[in-house]
């Protein structure tokens, strides 16, 4: 997903994981709709201050109510305001439809992806 902005462009991509054990791995995975997700205000101040762009690698844990319960970031941009940055505009925004078991219980789940900062030109 693509989103420009005024002052920054926000490059976001989730994916579910990967396959794995059966019994670990919901039937339904979480969801989130991210359209307006980023606005120009996100960018991280001292990263635009420094004309900090990159790409970063994150997984957000979910549970069971759809709430971002974690984010751990797995692949760094360089930038520790962007890094950081990534995961305060998970914590304060995301919100997801919950994983669903094969009884159609609510559980927790993550979801891994890159989010590219860029400032705009």
């Amino acid at each position: 997903m693509t989103v420009t902005l005024p002052l920054a462009t926000l490059l976001v991509a989730a994916q579910p994981p990967g396959p794995g054990p059966a019994e670990a791995v919901p039937k339904v995975h979480a969801t989130a709709h991210i359209r307006n997700f980023a606005m120009a205000d996100d960018y991280p101040v001292a990263a635009r201050r420094r004309h900090e762009e990159g790409t970063v690698g994150y997984r957000i844990d979910i549970d069971a109510t759809g709430a971002v319960a974690g984010c751990t970031i797995v692949r760094s941009s360089g930038s520790a305001s962007l890094d950081a940055g990534t995961c305060d505009l998970f914590r304060a925004r995301a919100r997801f439809t919950p994983a669903r078991d094969a009884e159609g219980r609510a559980v927790p789940d993550y979801v891994v992806g890159l989010i590219t900062w860029r400032i705009g030109r």
